[in-house]
């Protein structure tokens, strides 16, 4: 990663009065990270039920900084930033404390959530739901000693930890910086793992723009959803080759086959439904069963192929529907102002009003809008024969004799291989209904919550695996916020026209 000049003077953009950028500002060319930070404290916290116990790591000062000699916070502004890592399931990392000035925030806490990184049980299922996520946060914050977050950082998966913790408990989170907006909803799931053709994949081309189906409500507040090929990432052309190497990554063989088995063909429940989408999620519960089933190679071969997956889907390059030139670098929804504005270089062009904003980038959509009412809907169907948090850890195989000695080490190896990302973020898509039973995160009475923290969110508008759609619909349930689309933005964190916006 190319550090900044020396000569350079980074501006910090998350000041947690204002939450704008300062105009000083370097806008002439990409922001980059800050210099390596010292490792102050690291250390684990067994949870309250006993069966979790979590990792935590705090920074200080730059490695490099030589003018602030401790952590004393007298000397180093007493700031103190919270970083949330995506997934679910990725954990955290060093560079993750580079994205914060360290001359404005003393301190910066990372932290492995449940089930993953260097927390323990690495992959566990059992008693891992958002609500204790967010209750761990707490917890550790009590334990640390901190009053409240300066600014809590939370990218992918992240955003949707951030939003939980800060309406769940809104005196502790004094800012909030967003990135890769989830608000982790069904059609969320639906677009990145789901396939709406034969469930096999058929590559058909759905085009970039906003898709053609349509969602109108019913009384009972749910929405009756007519799936076409526009919902689903795995339905364009350019995937066609990615998705049948996903279907592939999961195969009969590979599962044990059992009445837990939703795609028994022989199951009447489980019969191809397109507007229930349960046969559009087929093949995500194909590798719930191998993810989270006992046999470790199955389990080893769909975790290679779930990342290959969302690689594929993460690198996919798109045009948009209007010219880039048209659009500028970024375009920033200001909610102090109601206002869209379009940055290009140096110069901000003001191209809409309030009235404009629930329009204006709807081009950017990759599924249609919802209705106000109605933007977070429970997933309509869940797994036949799957129930929430039903922990299926990994057992050893036992080795018949007519193994041979290269299976038998392969196995081995497939034992030790705890692929948490993988299997948490599928656990977490196929419960996805329980998970977010008490988090309604664009529920006006929730916004009202955190309508008095200033908020930054940065989106990438050709972000394949969070669609700019959830950005859209928080920006239309929060006008207060500011939302900056970052025109040649992807989903990564390191992408440097996303990391400039974040810096």
């Amino acid at each position: 990663m190319t550090q900044p000049h020396q000569e350079e003077k980074i501006v910090d953009s998350h000041d947690p009065k204002t939450c704008r950028r300062p105009k000083t500002a370097p806008e002439s060319s990409n922001r980059t990270l800050y210099p390596p930070r010292t490792l102050l404290q690291n250390g684990t916290l067994v949870l309250e039920d006993s069966l979790h116990c979590l990792y935590y790591e705090v920074y200080g000062p730059s490695s490099s900084n030589t003018t602030v000699g401790n952590d004393d916070p007298s000397k180093m502004g007493g700031k103190i930033a919270l970083s949330l890592h995506g997934g679910p399931g990725a954990g955290c990392f060093p560079k993750h404390a580079q994205f914060f000035d360290p001359e404005k925030y003393h301190k910066v806490i990372l932290f492995d959530q449940r089930g993953c990184g260097r927390s323990t049980p690495r992959g566990e299922t059992r008693l891992n739901t958002l609500q204790l996520l967010v209750q761990d946060i707490e917890t550790l914050r009590e334990h640390l000693d901190v009053d409240a977050f300066d600014v809590v950082l939370g990218g992918s998966w992240g955003s949707t930890l951030a939003l939980a913790y800060a309406q769940s408990f809104p005196m502790r989170v004094r800012s909030m910086v967003l990135r890769g907006v989830c608000l982790f909803r069904s059609r969320e799931i639906d677009w990145l793992f789901g396939n709406s053709g034969s469930g096999t994949g058929s590559g058909t081309d759905t085009g970039s723009g906003t898709g053609t189906g349509t969602g109108t409500g019913n009384s009972n507040g749910n929405d009756t959803i007519h799936y076409d090929k526009t919902f689903c990432i795995s339905n364009k052309k350019e995937l066609a080759c990615e998705w049948k190497k996903f279907v592939n990554g999961v195969s009969k063989n590979d599962i044990d086959h059992d009445k837990n088995d939703i795609d028994d063909d022989n199951n009447e429940a489980n019969h191809d439904n397109e507007r229930d989408g349960t046969s559009t999620r087929r093949v995500l519960y194909k590798y719930y069963n191998a993810l989270l089933g006992p046999d470790p190679l199955a389990r080893a071969k769909a975790a290679r192929s779930w990342f290959q997956w969302e690689m594929s889907v993460a690198s996919l390059s798109i045009e948009l529907d209007v010219k880039n030139g048209e659009l500028g670098d970024v375009i920033v929804w200001n909610g102090a102002r109601r206002v869209w504005v379009v940055k290009q270089g140096n110069d901000d062009q003001v191209v809409g009003t309030q009235k404009y904003h629930n329009k204006y980038l709807d081009f950017l959509r990759k599924w249609p809008k919802l209705s106000s009412d109605t933007m977070m809907l429970d997933s309509p169907c869940r797994p036949t024969g799957i129930q929430p948090l039903i922990s299926q850890q990994p057992v050893r195989c036992e080795d018949g004799n007519d193994k041979s000695h290269s299976d038998a080490k392969e196995t081995t190896a497939a034992e030790t291989f705890i692929p948490a990302q993988a299997m948490l973020t599928c656990f977490y898509s196929v419960n996805q209904e329980f998970i977010m039973e008490n988090f309604d995160l664009l529920k006006n009475e929730n916004i009202e919550r955190i309508r008095h923290i200033p908020c930054i969110a940065v989106q990438g508008a050709k972000d394949m695996i969070c669609p700019p759609d959830s950005a859209l619909d928080l920006v239309e349930a929060w006008p207060e916020m500011e939302c900056r689309f970052v025109t040649e933005g992807k989903h990564s964190m390191y992408d440097p026209r996303i990391m400039s916006e974040l810096i």
